[in-house]
């Protein structure tokens, strides 16, 4: 919409990024199947994103022998949290001995916490630490899979894209029970199909719609994502590019600039800001409108419209002193 308004060179979506890994079997933690391979891969991820199985289908075999997407589940969970119940192990032994800050009450109380939480079968993501950021901090340090949060993706068959199947409602209980992140729904293979006969958006949108989808399952999991990371979009609109930047929730104005340019967050004066659903509402003429107002550095951004411009460089001094810098604002 702000590209139809503005007609930019150039537009730059913001984006998500999926790494796609082969699916875990039992005993992966102990080296079966990929084994450390998998559970390497997805220490550097921000959140694990499960897709499982919820439909039936004699001719696509499963590893396990039928379908049972809650089972599915609680194998991954199992192999991440004996994973984790090793590492921090590991650590409690440094711990006893002493090693340097690992001896700090704060490190000794959330590692038994953390331990107690992993050999009840829960997940560190339960754990409730709470908003003590020396805790917090702590159990970043570990990087743990199980800390990470978990989104469950159901891909189900054409039967199940109107009305929730019976699989999805078990993957939904147990999401509850679990406190998961509310589980998202896609059709895999539906949507492999329409990508490849229709190139335009637009269209690819109708054909959801015959199939009474709101829109593609992909684009629900990107949704999702954001809102389970606690990401936010502001963009920045100008004749050579209209941009999308993904930002964390409660950031400052200042610490969005950082993600355009250091030296744009360094120099940072004031923000020109106005709000997407104004901005269109407008016809992109909010500028100089009662519409667009200057917030200061610490003003909490939320989804927005905000110009990038530079003040002049100010005029050379005479008086022998430094020459001041001139001072970006977005």
């Amino acid at each position: 919409m702000l590209a139809e308004l503005v007609s930019p060179k150039k537009v730059t979506p913001s984006f998500v990024q999926l790494i796609d890994i082969a699916g875990l079997i039992a005993g992966a933690s102990e080296g079966k199947g990929l084994g450390n391979q998998f559970l390497s891969n997805i220490y550097a991820v921000n959140a694990i994103l499960h897709v499982v199985r919820c439909f039936d289908d004699p001719s696509v075999s499963h590893v396990e022998g039928n379908t049972d997407p809650v089972r599915d589940i609680e194998i991954v969970h199992r192999e991440i949290i004996a994973k984790d119940r090793e590492i921090l192990e590991r650590i409690a032994k440094k711990v006893e001995r002493g090693h340097g800050q690992l001896n700090h009450s704060k490190t000794k109380d959330v590692l038994e916490r953390t331990l107690k939480t992993l050999a009840e079968g829960g997940m560190a993501n339960r754990l409730k630490i709470g908003s003590d950021q020396d805790e917090v901090a702590v159990l970043d340090s570990w990087n743990l899979l199980s800390a990470k949060p978990v989104l469950v993706c159901c891909n189900v068959d054409e039967s199940a894209t109107t009305s929730e199947s019976e699989y999805v409602s078990q993957v939904r209980a147990y999401a509850e029970a679990n406190r998961l992140h509310a589980p998202v729904v896609v059709n895999a293979r539906l949507e492999a199909e329409v990508m490849i006969l229709e190139d335009d958006p637009k269209k690819r949108h109708k054909w959801f719609l015959e199939y009474g989808m709101k829109e593609s399952g992909l684009n629900n999991v990107i949704h999702e994502a954001y809102k389970m990371l606690g990401l936010d979009v502001f963009y920045t609109v100008g004749e050579s590019e209209v941009r999308a930047w993904s930002f964390q929730k409660g950031s400052s104005a200042k610490e969005c600039a950082e993600h355009i340019h250091t030296d744009i967050a360094r120099g940072l004066i004031k923000a020109e800001i106005c709000r997407y659903e104004d901005y269109i509402s407008a016809h992109g003429k909010s500028r100089g409108s009662k519409k667009t107002r200057f917030e200061s550095p610490h003003y909490v951004v939320r989804s927005s419209v905000s110009r990038i411009r530079k003040f002049p460089s100010p005029s050379p001094r005479t008086d022998g002193c430094p020459q001041p810098q001139s001072k970006p604002s977005i």
